[in-house]
């Protein structure tokens, strides 16, 4: 938006506006709500109000209003869920879906011609509300699964949006830019990803400290992108989407799944250092390693078990860190077993290599006489 230019309002012919801490905050009307209201009824100006919450149907905001004291009557509410609603109509006339939400987005759906479908639908819609429970969710994924495509509420809006602004050319001056909880989130998402790249660091200095050298951090660290990997591609699977709480859950597999390569690459080096040869010691050290590296990986994904599940009313918003920690944590335990050799032996070859040609370097420099 340009804030060079003055706006005056009584020239405009319409208005948008959010609704909970814009016209109200809790039970409460806002200051200078009213009079504003009254001032677009007596300007006989057009206006709409909008809400993220699908849970609510127009009539039922019509009531909410009503009861404090303000007359704003169905045609003048937008919610998410008509807005999901007439997403699907446009992008699949007559679809189905597998709905979970309140009455708002199911009466929008239906309104929309939009069928419901338990067994083959198009689309799986997941709204706000109450209606969450271990055996829809469970249905949900499987429905994805068999190949329904995952809409969320929120998603769908900020999509529709999107296409409807590349559709208009602004004027001179002006932008256009999804902000609110869109923007906010996506803030977030940079954090994280800086505070993900600054726990890689400190990862590697520990590492770089315990092993004294700055090529061993490097391989036991190679099974993070397998982790990472295996995390996100849990998602979809489970019919998730990247969120902050699942990012969250990477940072913290950043410091737990080299665990198990710690594990193995330490006991290979005390092996060598009895006197094994490094391929004798890793032979000796990954099946005696075994048992230790599946007991620290079964202590993490076990806690991590009902979380996943979401059992109990607080454990649903945390189930992307469930998914995410076990996932990443499994696949990389694998991985662990079968690559981290590798990688030593790679790792060690290269070190082998550099310090022969620095020795080959310095026995052909020429003697210096005094």
């Amino acid at each position: 938006m340009n804030t060079n230019t003055t706006i005056d309002f009584n020239e405009k012919k319409g208005f948008v506006c959010d609704m909970d801490g814009v016209i109200y905050h809790g039970n409460q009307i806002l200051n200078g709500v009213r009079e504003f209201i009254q001032w677009l009824h007596d300007e006989k100006k057009e206006y709409l109000f909008l809400t993220n919450n699908s849970g609510y149907t127009p009539r039922e905001l019509n009531q909410k209003l009503a009861r404090m004291g303000l007359d704003v009557s169905e045609e003048h509410f937008y919610t998410s869920a008509l807005a999901t609603a007439a997403f699907l109509k446009n992008q699949a006339p007559g679809c189905s879906v597998f709905a979970i939400g309140e009455a708002g987005l199911l009466n929008a759906l239906y309104d929309a011609g939009i069928t419901m479908n338990d067994v083959n639908p198009d689309y799986v819609v997941v709204g706000e509300g109450r209606s969450y429970s271990l055996d829809t969710l469970t249905k949900a994924i499987n429905l994805v699964l068999k190949g329904a495509d995952y809409t969320a509420v929120d998603a769908a809006i900020t999509k529709a949006i999107n296409e409807i602004l590349d559709q208009y050319t602004l004027p001179q001056g002006y932008t256009a830019q999804t902000a609110g909880a869109y923007e906010d989130m996506m803030d977030s998402f940079g954090d994280l990803g800086l505070a993900l790249a600054v726990a890689l660091l400190l990862v590697y200095f520990v590492l770089a400290v315990q092993f004294e050298s700055f090529a061993m951090p490097v391989m036991v660290m190679l099974i993070l992108p397998v982790a990472f990997t295996g995390a996100l591609f849990a998602l979809p699977l489970t019919g998730r989407d990247m969120s902050m709480i699942a990012l969250v859950a990477i940072i913290m597999l950043a410091g737990t799944v080299v665990n198990s390569s710690i594990i193995l690459v330490e006991y290979i080096k005390i092996r060598r250092g009895m006197g094994e040869d490094r391929e004798t010691a890793i032979l000796h050290a990954c099946p005696l390693r075994i048992r230790p590296i599946m007991m620290t990986t079964l202590t993490t994904v076990l806690a991590m078990v009902p979380m996943a599940l979401g059992l109990g009313e607080s454990n649903e918003m945390m189930s992307d860190m469930g998914v995410t920690m076990i996932s990443g944590m499994v696949i990389s335990t694998i991985v662990t077993l079968v690559f981290t050799p590798v990688y030593y032996s790679v790792i060690d070859n290269l070190s082998h290599l550099g310090r022969d040609r620095k020795k080959k370097q310095k026995n052909n420099a020429p003697a210096v006489q005094a």
